[in-house]
């Protein structure tokens, strides 16, 4: 069954920047979920072996997606830290927009936002009532911006959950014995 990403508890959308957070659990043991992670974002390989791309560090790992001709959006990039559990291993995730994609979104977002609120305070002081129907200009275009900006990262986000998800099968189901 499909969540409707503003339902999805995960996507943060209420902020002016969105994010989300999501935990991976496998079966696989932390040194091996370091080392598949490590191959998946080699530096060395192309585009065709591995699209994605990163570092590791003893503080966790962070990856982006390799930028291809055919595709000019923003990419996002994933973050996380591996630990250990009874069942094997649980990648905690963070999945963000690019510090300069989140400031250019910032300032512009901010800038019409003032916009709206300088033509609402000119067309009082000037008591030309019929001046404040152009609130509707800024108000549509800070919708429009979020609608778009959480659209496309919702998908770019579950394509990343996705690929990590498939790298990382979960832990197979308990034994349950027999029910008397």
């Amino acid at each position: 069954m499909a969540v409707n990403a503003w339902e999805d508890p995960g996507v943060h959308l209420g902020s002016l920047i969105p994010q989300r957070h999501f935990f991976l659990d496998t079966a696989w043991s932390p040194v091996e979920v370091e080392r598949e992670i490590g191959a998946v974002i080699d530096p060395s390989a192309t585009y065709r072996d591995r699209p994605w791309r990163g570092s590791r560090s003893i503080a966790g790992f962070w990856m982006t997606q390799r930028a291809h001709r055919s595709r000019a959006e923003a990419r996002i990039i994933a973050s996380g830290r591996v630990g250990p559990t009874a069942a094997g291993s649980r990648v905690a995730m963070t999945v963000r927009l690019p510090f300069m994609v989140s400031l250019f979104i910032g300032i512009y977002l901010g800038g019409v936002a003032l916009g709206g609120i300088a033509a609402i305070v000119v067309a009082i002081a000037q008591r030309r009532i019929e001046a404040l129907v152009f609130w509707i200009i800024p108000a549509g275009q800070w919708t429009a911006a979020r609608i778009m900006i959480g659209a496309r990262f919702v998908e770019e986000t579950r394509r990343a959950e996705e690929f990590l998800r498939r790298l990382f099968p979960p832990p197979p189901p308990p034994k349950m014995g027999p029910f008397r």
